[in-house]
């Protein structure tokens, strides 16, 4: 790792630390975030996670960067470093929710851009609901896991970072028919979907599961 990114990293590790550390109730700061880049924990100005006794939007300051999630937030969200778009810079990833309940959480995000060396909001990101990432695959997913027929309608897209675009690879999804369940998964090259799995019935636990969540990482074969 080169010494500018060992750089960024402990700045945004101290941003991380800050946050869940070193909160500190401040009425002149709730909702914001404090910090000087580049120094260590110790010599951070001030953290302070949102008063969310009602609802408010998260505001962030790192050096001369000033972030605010365009999510309002019900519940204190988590501030994470992540890597999102595997380019070995650490981006800026706000996940939470907006209704107190909980159904889908939402995400603001920005990946750092090392030219401009700014963190740049990116738009098609925080859109996706349950946004999840696996750095070892180098894909993220995004879907919804309830979306009728008593909890077990669901759907879910893999995507993969091509050349700067991030395009969706695989879908899968699960609905409710008069017969029963029915389970499809789908390849998605260059835009078109295409039926590579069907499956019926699968109401036992285990399947639900495999279903879900045991599908993350489609088949290069399947593409």
């Amino acid at each position: 790792m080169s010494h500018s990114k060992i750089k960024h990293f402990v700045s945004i590790a101290a941003l991380i630390f800050s946050v869940y550390l070193l909160s500190i109730p401040n009425t002149a700061l709730a909702g914001h975030i404090l910090i000087e880049s580049g120094t260590p924990p110790a010599a951070l100005l001030a953290a302070s996670l949102p008063n969310l006794a009602i609802a408010q939007k998260v505001k962030l300051r790192i050096g001369k960067h000033s972030l605010t999630s365009q999510f309002t937030y019900q519940q204190p969200p988590e501030i994470k470093g992540v890597d999102l778009n595997f380019d070995e810079w650490t981006d800026i990833w706000i996940t939470g929710c907006t209704d107190g309940q909980c159904r889908n959480r939402v995400s603001d995000v920005w990946l750092y851009s090392p030219k401009s060396k700014t963190f740049v909001y990116h738009t098609q990101l925080s859109s996706m609901s349950n946004l999840s990432v696996s750095a070892t695959q180098q894909l993220l997913q995004s879907g919804i896991d309830n979306a009728g027929c008593a909890g077990m309608n669901f759907y879910y897209d893999v995507y993969q970072w091509e050349r700067g675009a991030l395009l969706a690879i695989h879908h899968r999804e699960q609905s409710c028919e008069e017969t029963g369940l029915l389970y499809r998964e789908y390849s998605i090259r260059h835009g078109m979907k295409g039926l590579i799995y069907t499956e019926h019935g699968g109401e036992d636990e285990e399947t639900q599961q495999k279903r879900r969540f045991g599908e993350f990482k489609p088949s290069l074969q399947q593409r």
